[in-house]
């Protein structure tokens, strides 16, 4: 008995892969394939590759893209891939919206974390933002497009927020929230105007202002700290000992003592800015 082309020449190709799941229903197929693939050992690279590619194509056509996206992967077809990861987040997109007209928040909810999910793997946030916009959840879409670097749009959605909001107290809320995203880059500007909408005194500004937290608020006083605490180190003889024993007494007492002033001084001023 002759032998078949795909054992002269080693693996099967893809066409063959399709005429062995002719008349088959999906149930079928998809049980041919998973046969076919269980033979891990027999199979060569290409044989495999095709399999699975037979096996996207599929899952494509059953609609199931999630599936898809990861049977694509297993042959580094990345491009494929995300092509239907981008079709999965679609579909969670629309799920998460008829969940939401039926009232099922915390189901739609689920689904936007899903798109999150797939949106980050394939390392685009906007597609996750964009579907966390769309449902109204603007302070998640906010926050994901802070932590992407887009500051703007940040802003931007917490004052979309705001004017969906029907509560004063919330609406000034989401007012806060775009003024401290402005704050955290650098853009005091904005966050002045912002802070100026709500009706903030220019105390009450500044006070907000110097409290962010940033680097150009936390050195000082941790300098102011580090200064106060070698104080006491140069002034406690017992401490030093022969560390410093090239030094006299006088000068390291002088020496300690700046040390302290220039810690209190910092402190105080410090505190003065909370």
């Amino acid at each position: 008995m002759p032998k078949k082309e795909s054992s002269k020449r080693g693996y099967m190709t893809k066409k063959e892969v399709y005429e062995h799941l002719k008349g088959k229903d999906i149930i079928g197929k998809l049980r041919y394939i998973d046969g076919v693939l269980s033979k891990k050992d027999l199979l060569s690279d290409q044989t495999r590759r095709n399999v699975y590619d037979t096996l996207t194509d599929l899952y494509e056509e059953a609609g199931d893209f999630e599936f898809a996206a990861k049977t694509a992967e297993k042959i580094g077809d990345s491009k494929r891939a995300e092509k239907n990861y981008r079709r999965t987040a679609k579909v969670f997109s629309k799920m998460a919206s008829d969940e939401g007209e039926k009232g099922r928040y915390s189901k739609q909810r689920r689904w936007l974390e899903d798109v999150a999910k797939i949106a980050e793997k394939i390392g685009d946030p906007k597609l996750a933002i964009k579907a966390y916009e769309q449902e109204g959840y603007f302070e998640s879409a906010a926050k994901l497009a802070e932590e992407s670097g887009d500051t703007k749009k940040a802003i931007a959605l917490h004052k979309k927020r705001a004017k969906q909001e029907d509560r004063p107290v919330r609406k000034a809320d989401a007012i806060v929230e775009a003024a401290k995203v402005a704050q955290r880059a650098g853009d005091i500007k904005t966050a002045n105007k912002l802070y100026d909408s709500l009706g903030f005194t220019d105390e009450e500004k500044e006070r907000i202002l110097n409290r962010g937290g940033g680097l150009e608020n936390r050195i000082p006083a941790a300098a102011s700290m580090i200064s106060f605490i070698g104080s006491f180190f140069f002034l406690s003889s017992g401490i030093t000992g022969n560390i410093i024993g090239n030094m006299t007494n006088s000068s390291v007492s002088m020496f300690g003592g700046l040390l302290f002033i220039i810690g209190l001084i910092g402190l105080s001023l410090c505190s003065r800015r909370r």
